[in-house]
């Protein structure tokens, strides 16, 4: 039998993206407005190996893995989903 090493992307994995904790949904202009602000910095990944696909921003400053890293992230669907942490707060629009 082949002893083959455990998936990094777990039942876990596929839970933090549809559950959300600590996100919430937004529209996509409050979306792109809360990703301008982040620091250069952040990284970007595509993530396929969890359905629906997932493209999100991460902070790995402080050594914190992936999905943990996570900043914000959209789903990617026929009609995408956008969601940014629960304590951003967006600036009135001018």
């Amino acid at each position: 039998m082949l002893d083959f090493p455990a998936s990094p992307f777990t039942y876990s994995t596929v839970e933090f993206f549809r559950q959300a904790r600590g996100f919430k949904q937004v529209s996509e202009q409050d979306f792109d407005r809360f990703i301008s602000n982040l620091s250069a910095g952040h990284t970007v990944d595509v993530s396929y190996s969890v359905e629906p696909p997932i493209k999100s921003w991460n902070d790995f400053s402080d050594g914190t893995r992936w999905p943990h890293s996570v900043v914000a992230f959209q789903r990617l669907t026929p009609l995408p989903e956008y969601f940014i942490p629960e304590w951003a707060r967006l600036e009135p629009k001018d």
